[in-house]
């Protein structure tokens, strides 16, 4: 199980550079642990702590597989993420013919909808698969975990049968 607070099994270093040519280097090893080393065996210099902070997000970005760890809410129990962006024709056109509605129906009262932006702010203790590569994306979630998702809209009908088979995979009920 994937988790942005556990850094068990994640691997990777990486080198920040700051005055004086000293160099630090910050690992994240098999067991979780991190470590900090300077060039010069002394405290690394206070510039560089937003150097090594960047760092590490970058470390624990690509260990974890997401774009983006700064997140704005939790993600509910089951919920249904909407990634779009700016400019989406598809998305506008689900937003024209599903948006609406959406809540109102079983599969809406089972799987909530958040928009995100395919750039963030993503909710916190989210744990998916791939980055989403198209928009819209709809990624259905449990307790933080990706179960499934749909790329792309092509239609009314043929989104509601998508969502249904997710939510049928993934054991959700919903009183249809």
């Amino acid at each position: 199980m994937k988790s942005l607070l556990n850094l068990t099994g994640m691997v990777g270093c990486g080198i920040a550079k700051g005055n004086a040519g000293r160099r630090v280097r910050v690992a994240i090893g098999r067991d979780g642990h991190l470590s900090c080393r300077s060039s010069h065996h002394s405290e690394a210099e206070p510039m560089m702590r937003l150097q090594i902070l960047s760092l590490l997000a970058t470390l624990i970005a690509s260990s974890v597989g997401l774009a983006v760890l700064a997140g704005t809410s939790q993600v509910a129990p089951v919920q249904l993420l909407m990634v779009r962006q700016e400019g989406c024709l598809y998305c506008a056109q689900w937003e024209r013919e599903i948006g609406p509605d959406y809540g109102s129906r079983a599969e809406g009262v089972a799987a909530p909808l958040m928009r995100v932006h395919l750039r963030g702010p993503w909710p916190d203790g989210l744990a998916l698969d791939s980055n989403p590569g198209v928009t819209p994306t709809f990624i259905l979630i449990r307790d933080g975990l990706e179960t499934g998702r749909i790329e792309g809209y092509a239609g009314e009908a043929q989104f509601w049968d998508q969502l249904n088979t997710l939510l049928d995979r993934a054991g959700i009920a919903t009183a249809r």
